[in-house]
């Protein structure tokens, strides 16, 4: 995981792991794009500094296993496999975009 914060940033090693390890929620968000937005809402511990390192390594966990963007119904895919970690992995209970925001069509 290191080496992709790196690749995202093109900082030293060092820097990635401290990113790795404790990032702050505006470079959990610019490292993963899945900051804030005026369109949706977003699960509130997407807000919660303290759970920045847990979102960081699910997102990029998730990214690795699932791949790149895929077709329709790829957001589903990759929600159903973020979740499963940040729950299995770091006791996160966190809710997709989806179920956020039911009245919004994802494909």
């Amino acid at each position: 995981m290191v080496e992709e914060v790196q690749r995202r940033t093109g900082r030293s090693l060092q820097e990635c792991r401290r990113i790795l390890s404790c990032p702050t929620l505006d470079e959990y968000w610019r490292l993963t794009g899945d900051g804030p937005n005026d369109l949706d809402e977003r699960d509130p511990a997407e807000s919660d500094s303290s759970l920045a390192p847990y979102l960081l390594r699910a997102t990029l966990e998730t990214e690795r296993k699932v791949g790149p963007d895929g077709d329709i119904g790829y957001c589903f895919a990759y929600w159903d496999r973020k979740k499963r970690i940040l729950r299995e992995q770091y006791g996160v209970h966190w809710r997709t975009p989806a179920e956020m925001n039911p009245e919004t069509f994802y494909d």
